[in-house]
């Protein structure tokens, strides 16, 4: 149960930088 909400917030975190990459990207193109 901790691992599995580990893994979740490890892919909330994950998917918070992809928008940032994403929007940085974006802004550069």
């Amino acid at each position: 149960r901790a691992g599995a909400w580990a893994v979740r917030v490890h892919e909330v975190g994950a998917t918070a930088d992809a928008v940032r990459v994403a929007r940085a990207v974006e802004g550069a193109a």
